[in-house]
């Protein structure tokens, strides 16, 4: 289950007012994953505008979020994180991060299948440094046992020391 803590730190990055979606946006996608999950969503118009109610974008998105299920939530926001605008986001970015790390079992199948065909390709392109590729499964290892953590990192740090330096000798 995605907390509301979650729910309230994305939707402010989503509907930055700055960088964000704008309130009609924001009702548009709200409106098309509602008919798409048959769910009954609080806000399908744009009747949050500045001084014209007590509720900002953001706490609209909020509120139409918590209309879905966990599932339909990390796809929403994944989907919403994915958009062309975001491209150069960093904010963005790191929630994406943020969300696949924290909740990435909520990922439907084929997100889950890309995510592993994206680890399998980074072993087929180590496949010529050796070193490197080997820190890389020793890492994965790890992650999948769900242990050692910090040396998790560490392996990850050596392969990708080792392959710098076998790209660059």
């Amino acid at each position: 289950m995605i907390d509301n803590a979650f729910l309230s730190y994305a939707t402010s990055i989503l509907a930055d007012t700055n960088d964000g979606l704008n309130g009609s946006e924001i009702c548009k996608f709200c409106n098309q994953y509602s008919v798409e999950y048959n769910k009954t969503i609080k806000y399908t118009q744009q009747l949050f505008k500045k001084d014209t109610s007590n509720i900002n974008k953001a706490q609209a998105l909020q509120e139409n979020l918590a209309c879905f299920e966990s599932e339909q939530q990390f796809v929403i926001i994944r989907n919403l994180c994915d958009l062309v605008k975001f491209a150069n986001n960093q904010k963005v970015n790191e929630l994406k991060l943020t969300l696949i790390k924290n909740y990435g079992y909520l990922a439907p199948q084929e997100i889950a299948e890309q995510i592993l065909e994206t680890v399998n390709q980074v072993r087929h392109w180590l496949d010529n440094y050796p070193e490197a590729k080997e820190h890389y499964e020793v890492a994965l290892e790890k992650k999948n046992s769900k242990i050692y953590g910090i040396n998790l990192l560490d392996d990850l740090r050596f392969s990708f020391e080792a392959l710098v330096k076998d790209i660059l000798l």
